[in-house]
């Protein structure tokens, strides 16, 4: 222990005995701290310009990319208004519960190939169509080269957040994680009363083009979110807790 109070002693012995060393010590101190404080300011400023600019780039780019996102949703929802509004799709639909089985059955028939006619045409987009009258139950649904029609007398898969929160219009995830469902209520035209649901199901791959605009670094993660914050889409696998916990 004496050894590092003889070394200290040693080094301070010439600043006590002369003047001129003392004055040099201040000089060099007085010269130094404000060196090292602009030092550490300089440096301060330029980490946050940096980051600054990081987010304005990241910012831009997800501006971008949610111009794209709203594109491509606004083209599903035409593929849906396009049905809502066509005038077969209308009269087989009331004529779907028709006491006169024949009738009915046709206008079944004629509903599934009005469905599998609009997903061919979109198959680029498109993984499955199904339309759910909620009076009688049935649910129409088709998806690649299968048709297939069902009742049930619970409401099923994705329509019930229609029903139970009483909206118009929802993004549901897939059970699977690998796609997501596009919901939209299906109203009485004179008096807006809710009479089923249609959806169509989307892979989230058709989106990825689109997320990839955002050219996250390997420290940066993409995920899309719905409006309450729930988890929809993590191409790059689960997102960290940390990460989640920071965005609230």
């Amino acid at each position: 222990m004496r050894f590092p109070f003889k070394g200290w002693r040693t080094i301070l012995e010439p600043f006590r005995r002369s003047i001129r060393n003392k004055l040099i010590a201040t000089m060099v101190l007085l010269v130094a701290v404000p060196v090292l404080f602009v030092t550490l300011l300089a440096a301060e400023n330029t980490r946050t310009s940096v980051e600054t600019e990081v987010i304005e780039s990241n910012v831009s780019r997800m501006t971008w990319a949610g111009g794209y996102l709203e594109e491509r949703f606004d083209q599903l929802n035409n593929i849906i208004y396009t049905m809502l509004i066509n005038e077969s799709f209308n009269d087989y639909s009331r004529k779907l519960d028709d006491p006169n089985l024949s009738v009915a059955f046709n206008a079944q028939k004629g509903l599934t190939g009005l469905i599998a006619s609009i997903l061919y045409s979109n198959v680029k987009y498109l993984n499955g169509i199904q339309l759910y009258v909620k009076e009688s139950g049935k649910i129409i649904t088709v998806n690649g080269m299968n048709s297939d029609v069902v009742s049930r007398k619970d409401i099923p898969y994705p329509f019930g957040e229609l029903f139970s929160q009483n909206i118009d219009y929802t993004i549901v995830n897939g059970k699977s994680g690998r796609s997501f469902y596009l919901v939209r209520s299906v109203n009485r035209f004179e008096d807006h009363a809710r009479l089923g649901g249609l959806s169509l199901e989307i892979d989230w791959r058709n989106m990825e083009n689109t997320l990839s605009l955002l050219s996250p670094d390997h420290d940066q993660s993409v995920f899309i979110a719905s409006g309450q914050g729930d988890m929809l889409y993590q191409p790059e696998g689960p997102t960290p807790p940390s990460i989640l916990w920071a965005i609230g």
